[in-house]
């Protein structure tokens, strides 16, 4: 049991003397809690036991050194637990910061990335552009604009299974809009008077 006690002792002692986490401090926390709790109740039993009358004088001065010694451990075990919580507390805002220091990190990383990829987008932004491009020019060729029926279907009202486009079925043509690297439209084409104005 001493053996024990002073294990706990000793991992007091190493936890304000090394850097521990928030789990082992939480743990022990607990553990020296506990050890108070039962500290006080060897001090309360050792009391009765030194106070009853009936009790041999040799057992009054066990009893009395064990309620000292008790008192005295109850006493560090309560102004550990205030340590200690100052010490869990600290653990959980530098884990706090590490966790977030490593999100930034992962961030970054992730940003950078992001950057790389956004070339295959604009090279993808191009390739639509191309194809609405074309869209729009056999559209006209068909009669002017995507919502002829009949043998004057637009590709889109085919590949949609649909007579002729309309607002419940809009064309791509005209709702997609596209920004280019340098952030400006690149879909629909616009003219220097800022009308729409299709290939």
């Amino acid at each position: 049991m001493t053996a024990k006690k002073d294990d706990l002792d000793h991992r007091i002692s190493d936890a304000f003397a090394t850097k521990q986490s928030s789990t082992e401090l939480s743990a022990l926390l607990q553990e020296v809690r506990d050890g108070a709790t039962a500290a006080v109740a060897v001090q309360a039993e050792a009391d009765r036991v030194a106070l009853d009358p009936a009790t041999r004088p040799e057992a009054v001065r066990e009893a009395r050194e064990a309620s000292g010694d008790a008192t005295f451990r109850a006493a560090r075990f309560t102004k550990a637990v205030e340590g200690l919580e100052a010490l869990l507390t600290q653990a959980k805002g530098r884990e706090a910061d590490e966790a977030r220091q490593l999100e930034h990190a992962a961030a970054i990383k992730e940003r950078d990335q992001l950057a790389d990829d956004l070339k295959e987008f604009w090279q993808l932004t191009n390739k639509m552009v191309g194809l609405l491009t074309r869209l729009s020019r056999n559209n006209k060729r068909l009669g002017g604009d995507h919502r002829h029926a009949g043998p004057n279907r637009s590709a889109e009202s085919i590949l949609r299974g649909v007579e002729h486009l309309s607002h419940q079925q809009p064309s791509i043509v005209d709702s997609t809009k596209l920004l280019g690297p340098d952030g400006r439209h690149v879909w629909p084409p616009h003219n220097t008077s800022g009308w729409t104005e299709y290939p």
